[in-house]
């Protein structure tokens, strides 16, 4: 399920001058369910149950603000167009893997069972695997970037686009 928000306004100061501000929302609800309540079953020739990584969830919400100014220089060297401006992006996840059995568990086996509808014919598993711990996470990774470019027309058949960005991300840690 996603729900998206966006809006902005540009305002014409002079014929030479232009700002523009930006903002949007975006909201991501997924959820990924299992079609069945048993564990994952690895034979040699066959695979049964649920996958590891199901039932599983998480969200975003993403928030982003531009702000920017553009200012067109007709003569000086050429045509230039400056454009410098700032912006906030926020993404905001939460969500969470299996970790309890049925889910978040898997047996393995060297051996394929007699009748894969019949786990009582199941031979004995030479392997089995627990997600443990606390799987959920929640991550806000705030981002700010600032930049300037310049698009100089030095002449009709060259067009130099010049600038530079700077990005910082604060709070992520891995």
């Amino acid at each position: 399920k996603n729900t998206d928000l966006s809006v902005g306004h540009t305002w014409v100061i002079t014929n030479r001058m232009v700002h523009e501000i930006r903002a949007g929302f975006s909201k991501i609800d997924n959820r990924l369910i299992s079609n069945s309540t048993m564990p994952l079953h690895t034979f040699p020739s066959i695979i049964i149950g649920s996958p590891t990584n199901s039932p599983q969830w998480w969200t975003e919400f993403n928030s982003q603000i531009n702000n920017s100014l553009s200012y067109f220089i007709p003569s000086w060297y050429g045509e230039h167009t400056l454009k410098a401006g700032v912006q906030f992006f926020q993404p905001d996840y939460d969500g969470a893997f299996p970790s309890s059995e049925p889910w978040g568990a898997s047996y393995q086996f060297q051996t394929d069972p007699r009748d894969p509808n019949d786990p009582s014919t199941y031979p004995a598993p030479n392997r089995f695997s627990i997600v443990l711990g606390d799987p959920s996470y929640h991550i806000l990774n705030n981002t700010y970037g600032a930049f300037f470019k310049d698009d100089w027309v030095v002449s009709p058949k060259l067009t130099l686009n010049l600038g530079f960005r700077y990005d910082v991300e604060l709070g992520t840690v891995n």
